[in-house]
């Protein structure tokens, strides 16, 4: 009787896991063919996705060494090379894990069902950064400590004999919380020498010069969200992605329109100038990359202030002030004017 009802409370709690996925993927769901899934082979997006679960298991990799790689390895060449080392060490993984396991398969699973899921949603849906990849070391984290309570056995986990796996395990998995220690503390550095983000700063230069009032354009939109969240509840700002206002993103497939790489920086020129036209002649940018403000154009906005030297990509702010061009000067190369290249 007491293993059936530890069985229910382990099935309990996988029906609650089960239902709070299913009220994430429902929560995440947007309208019929506004979302963008990556379905179609993309060996660059896979090498990717694959190329992060290393350095999320194992902190601090020798960024030096993939960088020179990069550089001096054809593009073929170093994506090829980095499938088939991923490749390898993830066949060592999982051959070392399911021996590790090959008297819990409930505790496999809780490694490779989170795993594979994430890897997937990665790769289909949306990219990552390193620290959600953190979720695949949680997953190894709950399987290799927490799988000793799921062995069927009716000795308690601490009378149960350790294999020779077991043990070695054991002490892979001591180092693996050593090395993260380590990268916790060098993060910790990080952070306490530069700011993880200067939105903080950006919009407290917006409040103490009177530029709040002011209608406000951003660039790109997951940069110029986090300015416009230090701000009052109400602001809101006009994102170039998408063409529309609001506070937070919306990611769907209205937001990839900004047109190409080379043809961005006129685009938002043209969305300003648009929104300055409406509103009255002056317009706040809050741009995450300088470079979208083409040098050439005649009228060019005034840089106010430039915050920088944060320590994540794209959380650095520069704001501009924009004013309609006496006599209505255009943007070089500015087409129609519909907002779109």
């Amino acid at each position: 009787q007491e293993g059936a009802a530890a069985a229910r409370r382990v099935y309990a709690g996988f029906a609650v896991a089960a239902a709070g996925i299913l009220l994430a993927v429902l929560q995440m769901a947007v309208a019929s063919g506004e979302a963008v899934p990556f379905l179609e082979w993309n060996q660059a997006r896979l090498v990717s996705v694959l190329g992060k679960i290393p350095s999320a298991v194992f902190p601090g990799p020798p960024t030096g060494l993939v960088a020179w790689l990069k550089s001096t390895w054809p593009e073929a060449v170093y994506s090829t090379a980095v499938l088939v080392a991923v490749a390898a060490l993830a066949a060592v993984a999982l051959v070392a894990t399911a021996a590790f396991h090959r008297r819990r398969p409930l505790a496999l699973a809780l490694l490779l069902g989170p795993a594979v899921g994430l890897l997937v949603f990665f790769y289909v849906v949306y990219p990552g950064h390193l620290r959600h990849y953190g979720f695949v070391s949680v997953a190894l984290l709950v399987s290799v400590w927490g799988g000793r309570y799921l062995t069927g056995s009716r000795l308690p986990p601490g009378r149960q004999r350790r294999s020779r796996m077991e043990r070695v395990g054991g002490g892979l998995l001591v180092g693996i919380l050593a090395l993260h220690a380590v990268g916790a503390v060098r993060a910790v550095v990080i952070e306490v020498e530069r700011p993880f983000s200067q939105a903080q700063r950006a919009a407290e230069y917006i409040r103490a010069n009177g530029l709040e009032s002011l209608p406000m354009i951003g660039y790109p939109d997951f940069s110029a969200s986090a300015v416009v969240g230090h701000l009052s509840p109400r602001k809101r700002i006009r994102y170039v992605q998408g063409d529309r206002e609001g506070s937070f993103v919306r990611w769907d497939a209205a937001r990839m329109d900004a047109g190409p790489r080379g043809a961005v920086g006129k685009v938002v020129m043209r969305r300003t100038g648009a929104l300055a036209a409406r509103t009255g002649g002056k317009v706040l940018m809050v741009l995450g990359d300088r470079s979208v403000v083409p040098p050439d154009m005649p009228d060019p906005p005034r840089l106010l202030a430039a915050f920088t030297g944060a320590v994540m990509k794209g959380e650095d702010f520069f704001l501009y002030l924009y004013e309609t061009p006496v006599g209505g000067a255009r943007v070089p190369g500015a087409g129609g004017g519909d907002g779109r290249p």
